[in-house]
């Protein structure tokens, strides 16, 4: 090959890797931050890692399965891949989905949490509302106003108070130190007071 046809492909190539990477998101017209998904790289994955674009909503991928503290900044965020995972700061809403995620949600304002997988494990403090749609995960909070379980054997404990829990699911355990309004629409569920 000679060396003006080398050079070309270097720089064809080298031009298709901006293009691919150059990381362009699109802003809403009304001026809020885009939601935001948290994927981790796959552990088989041994090409070096790509550049990640310095975007608001962009978060780097770990090298290992444990992120760092990540502050939502006031945006939706999306939890997708196994692992600890820790959020802080405004999170007006998650959404925890695939498997086996731990999340610690315990310095995080949490206005929504939901979780559509399954065999999840996730702590926060106050969270506005709860829904789980997935199987066998498993919720520690302070304080929830909200709780819906539309999903079988989840466990939710909350040490303070539930104001509301809507069960359609089988086989979940809900206790709280109170409980406000209950409606168990499943079978063999068991809803307590934690005393």
């Amino acid at each position: 090959m000679s060396r003006h046809r080398l050079t070309a492909s270097v720089v064809l190539a080298a031009a298709a890797m901006a293009i691919t990477f150059s990381g362009c998101s699109p802003v809403p017209a009304d001026g809020a931050r885009p939601a935001v998904t948290v994927r981790p790289t796959s552990p088989a994955d041994s090409s070096p890692a790509a550049p990640v674009p310095a975007t608001p909503s962009a978060i780097p991928s770990p090298s290992s399965t444990t992120l760092p503290g990540r502050d939502c900044g006031g945006s939706a965020v999306t939890v997708s891949a196994g692992g600890d995972r820790v959020l802080t700061g405004s999170c007006p809403q998650v959404t925890v989905e695939g498997a086996d995620v731990e999340l610690d949600l315990t310095t995080a304002t949490v206005g929504e949490l939901l979780i559509a997988g399954d065999r999840h494990e996730v702590d926060a403090g106050d969270v506005g509302s709860v829904t789980i749609a997935g199987q066998d995960n498993d919720v520690e909070a302070t304080a929830v106003d909200d709780l819906a379980v539309r999903g079988d054997r989840n466990t939710v404990d909350v040490r303070d108070a539930i104001g509301s829990v809507v069960i359609a699911g089988n086989d979940n355990e809900v206790e709280a130190g109170e409980l406000d309004a209950v409606a168990d629409e499943g079978d063999r569920n068991r809803i307590e007071r934690d005393d």
